[in-house]
């Protein structure tokens, strides 16, 4: 007979009928990633189209520098583009000259694949002077250490003696009149007795190779672009600071 008042003495296990926890998985490192910014706009008088890089995923204050920077060339380009017809000889001209400096305007960025673990982010930006005869095609390039997201300024990277080994590198090509080419990859004639100084040069890092670029008028006349100069990483080492 069983006495339903007995206390039950079964011990049970705790672990019985229970679910482990899983393990935490490791928190994955966070990646830069470059998003884009658009605007455009066309009117009777101008037009525009702007595509800016944004980067996303880190936050640094080199990020937030970046970032900040390319809102603010966009809205420069913006704030000058012309609301009236630029008319040269006519009186009405000599007002209509202040109102917006140009009558077209594109950028556009790339970001380019390298082994050297930098993100290396190009802007490139085409202007259309109100009245001008030509426009006017900028460059520049930003570096950063993807690890740390830190920008990597031309100065961090290169030491007084390796500008001088790059500056004899370069100049090396000029002077035995090896073939140069531009960034669109068409052979430049220089300007004569040319001596190049990479300090002056847009620097960035593709495939294997750092790269130097040389603005329109630099070295070379406008008909020829920008002169542009590449070494592979097995040869300059040595000659190069990323952290």
């Amino acid at each position: 007979e069983v006495n339903i008042n007995e206390p039950n003495t079964e011990v049970k296990n705790d672990n019985e009928n229970i679910n482990p926890t899983p393990a935490p998985k490791p928190k994955l490192p966070k990646v830069m990633e470059v998003v884009s910014t658009t605007e455009k706009k066309q009117t009777e008088y101008s037009d525009y189209v702007i595509n800016i890089p944004q980067i996303i995923n880190l936050d640094t204050e080199d990020i937030e520098y970046f970032n900040l920077t390319m809102k603010e060339n966009m809205r420069n380009i913006i704030d000058n583009m012309a609301t009236s017809v630029f008319c040269k000889g006519t009186q009405k001209n000599d007002i209509n000259k202040e109102d917006g400096e140009y009558e077209s305007a594109d950028m556009n960025y790339q970001v380019k694949n390298n082994n050297f673990n930098v993100m290396s982010i190009i802007l490139t930006t085409n202007l259309y002077p109100n009245g001008g005869a030509h426009p006017i095609h900028e460059i520049d390039a930003y570096n950063l250490n993807k690890k740390t997201g830190t920008l990597i300024t031309n100065d961090k990277l290169l030491e007084d003696d390796d500008v001088d080994y790059f500056n004899m590198l370069i100049n090396d090509q000029i002077s035995n009149k090896k073939p140069i080419y531009n960034t669109n990859g068409e052979e430049c004639f220089l300007f004569n007795d040319i001596e190049a100084n990479v300090k002056d040069a847009i620097i960035y890092f593709e495939g294997d190779n750092i790269v130097f670029v040389f603005k329109e008028y630099y070295m070379a006349p406008y008909s020829s672009g920008m002169p542009m100069f590449k070494f592979n990483k097995d040869n300059i080492k040595k000659n190069i600071h990323l952290n």
